[in-house]
């Protein structure tokens, strides 16, 4: 009875020698004459040519090696024919379950042609099993290799992704380099411009949705690119996603940082991918044109830790976030205070404390006070800062003096920084002799013994220089940090100086909180600056 046998082709995603993108390579080709003729010429009937092209050879996916796999166990044929082991597979672990174990089970040959195994022959077993090993040492040298160059193109400010971020494109000139896509990059722009305005993500999404405006997923196919996403539902009908646009919103890449590496496989030999710890991150800033300031983006980010809703205003139907969302606080619960609708109140819209309205009056009181007259407090608070702030001028010591109240900084930073440098210069002294030490011990100027005393007092001595040193830095960040705040303040004042009506945007720049005392009228509002 004739032999029945299945040959199976196999092309790596690493192979060089491919045609025209879709056709089936070379050695494809060459490797289905190659085993057709030894076919031949050993009398074996062939059931069933298997190929599998832009596959490696540790993937357990490949379609035509499953289905092979499939009729073998259902016997349709006798005979496995491969070029090389490798061929058939890459993976020692594959090789020792199929070729040792399961074939044997279900009565499959297995014949490597140039490597000379065939389990028919009990010899060549052992050529079969240093083969698997020697090819599974190839991919994990080669998925290291490849990872090392991955990962020195991330730190060289490469872009590696298949496909550019929204809002840029790779440049025609170098695919690993991006530019801004000046269509896409102006409905970026717009987002996080509703979102200063202080807009919600589902509010932003029903906005560009309402426009008309491609989703990112609509855009990349209109620009005739082979983009998939597999959740398309809505992108398909037009629908932006709260998804997407909180991605863009959080995104540093549109300050011109690019973040990369941040996924990585559990090993070459699974496709499961998992989140890199932070730290292994590859993060480069200015790395390409910025799509929006650093300012605006950190402004962003605080917005969005605020839970904001829109809501229908006082004085007309359009739907937005009132003034102080997520700002204005009951003084006694700190729950977030709660608008009310003035139709219910004689026209006037009134905040009230959430946990009392939650609980009905149980947990706390109503806190209760009209809208427009925290508005007319707030707006007066404001501009009375703004005009303390200007009346300083340019002087970044009397806007101190006048808005915080403080001492003067800079004489405090100044003697911080001095000592800083002592301390440095007697560190490095301590460095210096301890090496003196050594050098003396050696020469016999001193003993063992009186070595070990000299530098345990300097290594103490130095410890604790480093202490001292490290508390100054940090008191010296601080006071550096309260003055770069300071000084935006004073660019703030600056833009929104005269302002006629008060905004969302206005109470974000100089409101952190609004605490609301029961009896508020009486008792006054607490209002307090972001400074």
């Amino acid at each position: 009875m004739m032999d029945k046998v299945a040959i199976y082709c196999r092309l790596s995603k690493e192979d060089q020698d491919k045609l025209d993108s879709g056709d089936e390579s070379a050695s494809i080709q060459n490797q289905k004459l190659l085993l057709v003729d030894y076919a031949n010429n050993h009398d074996m009937q062939i059931y069933k040519i298997y190929s599998d092209d832009d596959y490696a050879g540790s993937d357990q996916s490949r379609p035509q090696w499953n289905q092979m796999l499939k009729d073998a166990e259902h016997g349709k044929f006798n005979i496995i024919l491969c070029k090389t082991q490798s061929r058939f597979a890459r993976d020692l672990e594959i090789v020792e379950k199929y070729i040792h174990g399961l074939f044997l089970e279900w009565g499959i040959r297995f014949i490597s042609i140039i490597d000379n195994i065939d389990t028919k022959v009990k010899s060549s077993k052992k050529t079969s099993q240093i083969n698997g090993l020697i090819d599974q040492w190839y991919l994990e040298d080669l998925s290291q290799n490849i990872r090392n160059t991955f990962r020195a193109k991330m730190e060289k400010g490469e872009f590696l992704g298949a496909f550019a971020p929204y809002g840029y494109m790779k440049d025609p000139k170098d695919y690993h380099k991006l530019i801004v896509d000046e269509e896409a990059a102006a409905v970026v722009r717009q987002i996080f411009d509703l979102s200063l305005q202080g807009y919600g993500v589902d509010r932003i999404c029903q906005i560009l949705t309402a426009m008309n405006i491609p989703t990112p997923t609509e855009y990349k196919k209109e620009k005739g690119l082979t983009f998939k996403n597999p959740k398309q539902v809505y992108t398909k009908k037009g629908i932006w996603g709260t998804t997407t646009v909180k991605r863009i919103l959080n995104n540093p890449v549109y300050i011109g940082t690019l973040i990369q590496g941040r996924e990585r496989k559990v090993s070459y030999k699974s496709s499961k991918v998992i989140i890199a710890p932070k730290e292994e991150w590859v993060i480069i800033e200015n790395n390409h044109e910025p799509i929006i300031s650093k300012e605006i983006f950190e402004k962003t980010q605080e917005l969005l830790k605020l839970r904001r809703k829109t809501c229908k205003t006082t004085s007309g139907k359009k739907y937005m976030p009132h003034l102080f969302s997520g700002r204005i606080k009951c003084a006694d619960c700190h729950s977030t205070m709660a608008k009310t609708s003035g139709r219910l109140a004689g026209g006037h819209d009134y905040f009230i404390c959430q946990l009392a309205k939650k609980s009905k009056l149980k947990e706390c009181t109503r806190h209760s006070i009209r809208y427009d007259i925290v508005k007319q407090l707030v707006d007066a608070a404001i501009k009375d800062f703004i005009k303390e702030v200007l009346t300083a001028g340019d002087n970044i010591e009397d806007i101190r003096q006048k808005v915080l109240h403080s001492k003067k900084d800079e004489k405090k930073i100044k003697e911080i920084k001095n000592n800083i440098d002592l301390y440095n210069a007697k560190i490095n002294d301590i460095e210096k002799t301890l090496s003196n030490l050594y050098i003396d011990k050696v020469k016999g100027i001193i003993t063992e013994n009186e070595f070990i005393i000299l530098k345990r007092n300097l290594t103490d001595e130095s410890e604790k220089l480093l202490s001292q040193k490290s508390t100054l830095t940090e008191e010296l960040k601080k006071l550096e940090s309260e003055d770069d705040k300071l000084k935006k303040f004073v660019r703030l004042v600056k833009k929104h100086e005269g302002y006629e009506e008060l905004t969302y945007e206005i109470v974000n720049d100089f409101i952190d909180c609004i605490y609301v005392p029961e009896n508020a009228l009486e008792k006054g509002l607490d209002i307090r600056l972001n400074i």
